[in-house]
């Protein structure tokens, strides 16, 4: 029996003990994590109207018999007085036999006015033009239509009216 103790002494390699190895270190606390940003109260804040109103134009131009062989006039929408020295155009078209339409998206809230001209070529001073008469609002859910607009055209000192749409 001593052998068989000695030869397991021998044969056990040095360091085993009957003793639990000790225990781990603990975890690193986990990091909290960020709040997130509080959920707004209630349900979301709406815009009460869009930034721009769109606004169709339909009509009619009406231009003297003498001037029946003039180009066909142009439509000019703008902001404000189509006929100020440099008005703030938003759209504009042409005309066939006198009608017209013109769709354009204006400032919500804005006044918008109409104006026609029979132009010698496009971008030069035209001599023989008008303004519709009816004030325009451009203010509503979807669009705002207007129909049947007259604008008459009669000779006046040279305007030009500008090809270029400005954007708001």
């Amino acid at each position: 029996m001593r052998r068989l103790a000695l030869l397991l002494a021998l044969v056990a390699p040095p360091g085993c003990s009957r003793r639990e190895a000790p225990p781990s270190p603990p975890p690193a606390p986990a990091v909290p994590p960020t709040p997130a940003a509080p959920a707004p109260k209630g349900p979301p804040v709406m815009p009460s109207h869009p930034a721009n109103c769109e606004v169709e134009i339909s009509g009619k131009v009406v231009v003297p018999k003498k001037f029946a062989k003039a180009p066909a006039p142009m439509t000019f929408v703008a902001i404000g007085d189509c006929l100020a020295e440099k008005p703030d155009i938003v759209g504009y078209g042409g005309s066939n036999h006198g009608v017209f339409f013109v769709e354009v998206f204006a400032p919500w809230g804005s006044d918008v006015s109409l104006c026609a001209a029979s132009e010698p070529t496009p971008g030069k001073p035209s001599t023989l033009y008008g303004k519709a008469k009816l004030p325009m609002h451009a203010q509503a859910s979807g669009e705002v239509e207007f129909h049947d607009v007259v604008v008459e055209v009669a000779p006046g000192p040279p305007k030009t009216f500008e090809h270029r749409v400005r954007t708001h």
